[in-house]
């Protein structure tokens, strides 16, 4: 079955504080986001994030963190949605985060329809921000 959404993605970094400049120093912690929405008939009707936090030093990211995705915001009450999962790792010097998502068309429990999956997956490194990415299933 065809999905009739569209997705359209905005890339989020931190713009952190004195304080959290200073914490930073100490602690060499970095926080990216990654942000996506669904739309159809030129309306945006739900959109996620997925936002990772690890530790870093001038070669790369050391330990994974946390990594979390939400719904930011659903238009639609006929559409339900949920993270089904959230996991992190780190390969090549480069943590990445995945968060997914249902999405079921049905006002009743039980009496929905699942409709498909959303992915969004956050990359960073030593600098930041390497890339944002989102997929439906």
């Amino acid at each position: 079955m065809k999905q009739p959404f569209e997705s359209s993605e905005e890339i989020i970094t931190e713009k952190p504080s004195v304080q959290q400049y200073q914490a930073r120093a100490a602690s060499n912690s970095r926080t990216v986001s990654h942000t996506s929405t669904l739309s159809s008939f030129g309306i945006n009707w739900t959109t996620y994030r997925v936002t990772v936090t690890y530790t870093y030093n001038s070669t790369g990211a050391l330990k994974a963190g946390t990594t979390s995705g939400i719904v930011v915001r659903n238009l639609n009450p006929l559409v339900k949605t949920s993270r089904t999962s959230s996991y992190g790792s780190i390969s090549n010097k480069k943590y990445s985060g995945v968060a997914t998502f249902s999405y079921k068309i049905g006002p009743l429990k039980g009496l929905s329809v699942q409709i498909g999956t959303y992915n969004l997956k956050v990359t960073g490194g030593e600098n930041g921000l390497i890339s944002g990415s989102a997929w439906k299933n």
